[in-house]
C-alpha cells in the first residue's frame, strides 16, 4: 500500500513549479553593451515599478521590505508555482490549492499544526502556517515564525523580510502552502536587474526537481490536477511520468484507509521551462503530448520551439500561433488526442485548441485598456492557475475554464507583485462586532464554508470580471453590421 499522506480534504490544483525570491538591483540605464532582448519579445516588457510597491497591501510585506531595501536589492516572491496558485486561489479556497515550499525546520516548537511531524528535520511537511501564537509585534503586524531563508550567495535581504515574506505568502491562506521541512534549506533565488528595458535574469540557486517520493508524503498528493512548470522541462516532465505509472501500477486496486491513500492519477498541466523551448527540445517536447491532458507553452516559447519568426501583424501572428497548435494537435495531445492546447498570447489573448470543437480565442482582459497592465510578471502562471480552477468549476470544459483563466491574470497585471486580498461579510456592512477571516489566530485568509464571506481581489469581485468577459467575448463573436 502507498505511504502517501492522507489527501485530507479534496484538493483540486497542486504545483510542483518554483516558489523562489527575486532579488531586484537597483536599474541602470541602457547601455550599448546591453544584450538585445530576444527576438521573439515583439512586446516590450513592461518595467515593474519597484517605487510603486510601497502603495500596495499584498505584497504588503514585500511592498514594506522594498522601502527599507531602496539603497540596495528589493526581495520580492515570484517563480511559476507561486504564481500559478495564486492564480487558482482567485477561484478556490486555500484548502483546495497547494504548493510546495521548502523550509527549515520551525524553530522553537512555532508553528506546529495537526498532522505535523514532531520530529524537526526529517523532510516531511508540516500543516501549519507557521505563525506563533502572540498578538502583534512593535507595529502591530502578526508574528510569524520565520523559516524562510536564502542561499549563501544571496545577499542584501534581512531577516525581517524574509519574516515579511512569509507573511504575504500567510495572507493568501496558511493551507495554501506544504512547507517542505528539513534541515538547510533554502528558498531558491534569482538576481534580476533592468538595463534600461532590458531585463537581465540569474539564477544564483536553481530550483529543485521534486522525486514523486517526496510527493507522495505531502498534501499535494491526491489533487485532482497537477501544475508542471519550471524547471521541468520536457525530459523531467517524462521521468514523472515514469514514476507516476510505476506508483498507480504498484498500487493498482489500493483501496485508501488509515491516512493511506491509493495510486495518485493527476491530471497533468505542463508549462515548459522557456530556456527548453528551442529546436533541439523539439522532439522530446513532442513526446510528452501523449502523457499531459494540457500543454501551454506561451506564443514566444511556441515559435521558439518551431523556429518561427514572430510576425509584427497581429492577425498574421494569431495565424501562425493557429497553425502550430494545428501541428500539437495532430500529433496528438493527451490520451488518445482528448487533451487541450492553450497557448498564453500576451495581449493577444489565448488561444484554446482541442481535435473535437476546434481552436477558439479569449481576448485579454485588458487588451482595449493597456494603461490598466503595470507589470506582466506571472500573468501566464496565474492564468494556468486559473484555468485549472475553471476546469474544475466547469466539469472540465477547456474553453470555459479559460474564462477563468484570463480573470485571474488581469488581476496580476494591474500592479508589482500579487493582487490584494480582502474578505467582507457577503449581505451587510461590517460592524465592529464582526470579526475577519481566521483574524483571532492569524490565519490570514479564511478556510471557510463557501458563501460566509466574499473575497476581493484588488477591491473587485472576480464573479464580476468573468461575467464581463463574457459580454466581451459574446461581441466579438457577434458581425458588425
Amino acid at each position: 500500500m502507498s505511504t502517501s499522506a492522507s489527501p485530507g480534504p479534496s484538493r483540486v490544483f497542486a504545483s510542483i513549479g518554483s516558489l523562489l525570491v527575486d532579488l531586484f538591483e537597483p536599474p541602470g540605464p541602457a547601455s550599448p553593451s546591453s544584450p538585445p532582448p530576444h527576438p521573439a519579445a515583439h512586446y516590450p516588457t513592461p518595467r515593474p515599478s519597484l517605487d510603486a510597491l510601497p502603495a500596495q497591501h499584498t505584497g504588503s510585506a514585500t511592498a514594506r521590505a522594498s522601502a527599507s531595501a531602496s539603497a540596495g536589492v528589493t526581495p520580492v516572491l515570484g517563480g511559476g508555482g507561486y504564481y500559478a496558485a495564486v492564480g487558482a486561489r482567485v477561484w478556490l479556497s486555500a484548502d483546495e490549492a497547494c504548493v510546495l515550499v521548502d523550509v527549515g525546520p520551525c524553530k522553537g516548537g512555532a508553528g506546529r499544526g495537526e498532522g505535523a511531524n514532531e520530529d524537526e528535520g526529517t523532510g516531511r511537511e508540516r500543516a501549519s502556517g507557521g505563525q506563533r501564537d502572540s498578538d502583534s509585534d512593535g507595529d502591530g503586524e502578526r508574528q510569524v515564525a520565520q523559516r524562510l531563508t536564502l542561499p549563501p550567495g544571496a545577499h542584501g535581504c534581512s531577516a525581517a523580510q524574509l519574516a515579511r515574506l512569509e507573511a504575504d505568502m500567510l495572507a493568501l491562506g496558511a493551507g495554501l502552502w506544504a512547507f517542505n521541512e528539513r534541515a538547510g534549506a533554502a528558498l531558491p533565488c534569482a538576481r534580476i536587474r533592468y538595463d534600461g528595458d532590458v531585463r537581465m535574469f540569474e539564477y544564483i540557486t536553481t530550483p529543485p526537481l521534486r522525486p514523486l517520493a517526496l510527493l507522495l508524503d505531502t498534501r499535494l498528493a491526491g489533487s485532482a490536477y497537477l501544475h508542471v512548470a519550471p524547471p521541468y522541462g520536457p525530459a523531467e516532465l517524462l521521468g514523472l511520468v515514469g514514476e507516476l505509472r510505476a506508483h498507480a501500477d504498484a498500487h493498482d486496486g489500493d483501496v485508501p484507509q488509515d491516512g493511506c491513500a491509493g495510486p495518485w492519477r493527476p491530471k497533468l498541466v505542463f508549462e515548459p521551462w522557456p530556456k527548453t523551448c528551442t529546436p533541439a527540445h523539439r522532439a522530446t517536447f513532442e513526446a510528452t503530448l501523449e502523457h499531459v491532458d494540457v500543454i501551454s507553452p506561451n506564443h514566444d516559447e511556441l515559435f521558439a520551439l518551431y523556429a518561427v519568426a514572430a510576425p509584427a501583424d497581429p492577425a498574421a501572428r494569431r495565424a501562425a500561433i493557429e497553425r502550430l497548435v494545428g501541428r500539437l494537435l495532430g500529433l496528438g495531445v493527451g490520451p488518445s488526442g482528448g487533451g487541450t492546447a492553450v497557448v498564453r498570447a500576451g495581449r493577444d489573448g489565448s488561444c484554446v485548441a482541442t481535435r473535437a470543437r476546434g481552436v477558439q480565442w479569449v481576448p485579454a482582459y485588458f487588451a482595449d485598456a493597456q494603461e490598466r497592465v503595470r507589470d506582466v510578471t506571472g500573468a501566464g502562471n496565474a492564468y494556468l492557475g486559473g484555468y485549472i480552477a475553471g476546469l474544475h468549476l466547469s466539469a472540465g470544459d477547456p474553453y470555459e475554464a479559460a474564462l477563468y483563466g484570463t480573470v485571474s491574470a488581469s488581476f496580476m497585471v494591474e500592479q508589482p507583485g500579487v493582487p490584494t486580498l480582502t474578505a467582507v461579510p457577503p449581505t451587510r456592512s461590517r460592524t465592529p462586532l464582526d470579526t475577519p477571516p481566521d483574524e483571532d489566530r492569524g490565519g490570514g485568509a479564511p478556510v471557510r464554508p463557501r458563501g460566509e464571506w466574499e473575497e476581493k481581489w484588488n477591491g473587485d469581485d472576480p464573479k464580476a470580471r468573468l461575467a464581463a468577459l463574457r459580454t466581451m467575448c459574446a461581441r466579438a463573436r457577434v458581425p458588425e453590421a
